[in-house]
């Protein structure tokens, strides 16, 4: 339990919920406390964590106050500031306090969803029947086609994803569905592997597939001279893409086989799939997914080889692929000489600029302190490529 006393209020705040138990959770409340009051007291199950004050801390009077209420496994969060109700939010914040306050929060603990299960003739589906599954949790299913028949098909929430092998629920946040189906004809089995799991922007990678024959799961053989089709989307769940058709070989060693090389241009998600035609005897089928993760090319920082005290000078570098000019997609981190080690003691964004093709970053930094100083550069992830960061530069003296 945590609290701060500056002058005669106490503001104390919000509960965060610690564990991660499902079951029924004790009301908890926080409140405002002046001397001779009793502190605050937190429910079974939950604790106070102090949160800053808009103004920064310690909190004074006059300041703006700002509590988080619940977490993620909170199906609600009710909340009251002197006895009267604001609702389910997750955070109230009591502006130009001058006196004293109170704020209360009620829980409510969030059932378990449910994941109806079901398979057709010729087949199974594991686990079967109303799966519960715990908020946020994850569940896999697998499906296994009975000898001499294969995967027809595989809808979750009534939408197809294919014949699959198995399929995973992320973040299960209400009811859903998965079921089976099945037809005659032999199981087969595709597999996809990727040489390099991330790339440099530009550079490329070898993506690695086998068509089994998995009539016997204990014994499969290759297949070879099938035709199978790469495919590519932007996200796992996002509209697939056909991107090459491929024949597998039907060399010794290697049947079944086929490769692609490929060079995304932002992260990218691939996968195989097989259609085996009517009268072919055998069942189509998806491999796994796999990604392959694209990351920018940033430039050391450029800096000069000193400078003044208090006086700006210009760091900067490059950005491959371009960027929006104008924006502040690339970090500065400063670093001083201390110790024997170099120390983090700063933080600076820098902003794009068109430089022919691509981007240049840059900012104006000033330093007060004298000293040796090296930088580094970095990009946060986003939707499309994932972070980097650059070596130290060169070293800069402040005089």
């Amino acid at each position: 339990m945590s609290s701060w006393r500056c002058g005669r209020v106490l503001v104390t705040i919000v509960l965060v919920l610690v564990t991660a138990v499902m079951g029924v959770l004790a009301g908890a409340s926080v409140e405002s406390e002046a001397a001779g009051l009793p502190g605050p007291q937190a429910a079974r199950g939950g604790d106070f964590t102090p949160f800053a004050t808009s103004e920064g801390s310690p909190w004074s009077w006059g300041a703006d106050m700002a509590g988080q209420l619940g977490d993620g496994i909170l199906a609600s969060s009710t909340a009251a500031v002197h006895g009267v109700t604001v609702g389910p939010v997750a955070s109230y914040t009591f502006t130009n306090v001058t006196g004293d306050r109170s704020i209360s929060a009620s829980f409510a603990a969030v059932a378990p969803h449910t994941i109806t299960a079901s398979a057709g003739a010729n087949g199974s589906i594991s686990p079967r029947g109303a799966v519960a599954v715990a908020d946020g949790a994850d569940q896999t299913f697998t499906i296994t086609a009975d000898p001499g028949y294969s995967i027809a098909g595989v809808l979750v929430d009534g939408v197809t994803v294919g014949p699959v092998a198995s399929y995973t629920f992320t973040n299960v946040t209400g009811d859903r569905s998965i079921s089976a189906s099945f037809a005659a004809g032999v199981q087969t089995r595709l597999s996809l592997s990727v040489g390099k799991a991330i790339v440099t922007y530009g550079s490329s990678t070898l993506l690695t597939g086998v068509l089994y024959d998995s009539g016997d799961p204990l014994h499969e053989v290759g297949m070879g001279d099938w035709l199978v089709t790469m495919q590519s989307a932007s996200s796992a769940t996002g509209h697939w893409v056909d991107l090459e058709t491929l024949t597998t070989s039907s060399v010794a060693g290697s049947v079944g086989a086929c490769e692609l090389t490929v060079t995304p241009t932002a992260s990218t998600y691939y996968r195989l799939r097989f259609v085996a035609g009517l009268g072919s005897g055998y069942g189509g089928s998806l491999s796994l997914i796999v990604r392959v993760g694209v990351r920018p090319v940033l430039g050391t920082p450029k800096v000069p080889a000193a400078a003044r005290v208090g006086r700006s000078f210009h760091v900067y570098g490059t950005l491959i692929p371009k960027a929006r000019a104008g924006q502040k997609t690339v970090a500065i981190k400063v670093y001083r000489y201390k110790k024997r080690r170099w120390v983090l003691v700063r933080q600076v964004l820098a902003t794009n600029a068109d430089s022919g093709g691509n981007t240049r970053y840059g900012v104006k930094v000033k330093l007060f302190t004298k000293g040796r100083y090296r930088f580094r550069a970095y990009t946060a992830p986003t939707a499309t490529l994932i972070g980097t960061s650059t070596s130290l530069s060169q070293v800069l003296t402040v005089r």
